[in-house]
């Protein structure tokens, strides 16, 4: 089982330097925030929605099914497609249950996943088919919030120390949170920052970690047919942690084309119902 303590650390990073960035905007900005410029307005708003979107992407990171193989619902969704040759069963040696061929054990919580990657501590969760759009958004607004956070918290040393060339106690006092501010977003951007330059060659590729580790290779044709893959086929919306392809994501591009001219076939019929009811009623009438 995994620790639960992760998504509690991660609040209490989150926590302490909202309220050290926010220290930080009370004594860089006016008072009054009718005398804030332009910039300064539309900075605060783009980290606050940074922010925002980082926490509602950590928490379906943290509450969505990474696609595990022995759930009910991905079981049937094997069976709806088990047509399809990228999903061929073979029998995994570890926990001994027949899985598709993007699915790999993972040792942390003996079981198997759908486009396993890794296991992330600090979202309590393993990251799969299922939630690796989340991740993956996470950690891009994390980035962006963390190097907000940076420059904040620099512009308050930088006014302290041009203030006055010999710090007292009072200007040591007031640099303190600034400080610790800009230590924990250094810290919190350096994170991602290391990692997330491998997480999008490898989303732009339609692999996972597993997969590049064994050389195995699913690519789609170019980097924007393999990012609709993961992110989903509605490129607008793959900036929000709203809709995600979820476990289509390790089926073949032509079952998916195929699954999705059914469901449109599946509406125009509806559609057709509907109308002649219409007019079935209008000639009752």
């Amino acid at each position: 089982m995994l620790r639960i303590t992760g998504p509690y650390v991660f609040a209490l990073i989150v926590t302490t330097l909202y309220s050290g960035t926010v220290s930080c905007l009370a004594l860089t900005r006016p008072a009054s925030i009718s005398a804030w410029s332009a910039a300064a307005c539309w900075e605060c708003a783009a980290w606050h929605i940074a922010l925002s979107l980082g926490v509602w992407c950590y928490c379906r990171t943290v509450l969505t099914s990474p696609g595990f193989v022995d759930e009910p619902e991905v079981q049937a969704f094997l069976r709806q497609h088990r047509s399809d040759r990228s999903l061929d069963g073979r029998r995994c040696e570890e926990c001994e249950q027949a899985k598709p061929h993007r699915a790999y054990h993972s040792r942390v919580v003996d079981r198997c996943v759908l486009r396993f990657d890794h296991v992330c501590v600090f979202a309590n969760n393993c990251v799969g088919a299922g939630n690796h759009k989340f991740f993956l958004l996470w950690q891009i607004y994390q980035f962006l919030a963390s190097v907000f956070m940076v420059k904040i918290s620099s512009e308050v040393i930088r006014a302290q120390v041009l203030q006055t060339a010999a710090a007292g106690v009072e200007d040591v006092l007031l640099m303190l949170p600034a400080g610790l501010t800009l230590l924990g977003s250094l810290i919190t951007a350096g994170f991602p920052g290391i990692y997330l330059p491998g997480h999008l060659s490898r989303a732009g590729r339609n692999i996972s970690n597993v997969e590049q580790r064994k050389g195995i290779s699913f690519d789609c044709g170019g980097r924007l047919q393999n990012l609709d893959r993961l992110l989903g086929r509605r490129r607008w919306l793959w900036w929000l942690p709203l809709q995600a392809p979820g476990l289509a994501t390790v089926l073949s591009p032509e079952t998916e084309t195929e699954t999705e001219r059914g469901r449109q076939r599946d509406r125009k019929r509806e559609g057709g119902r509907g109308t002649e009811r219409g007019v079935g009623a209008e000639h009752a009438g």
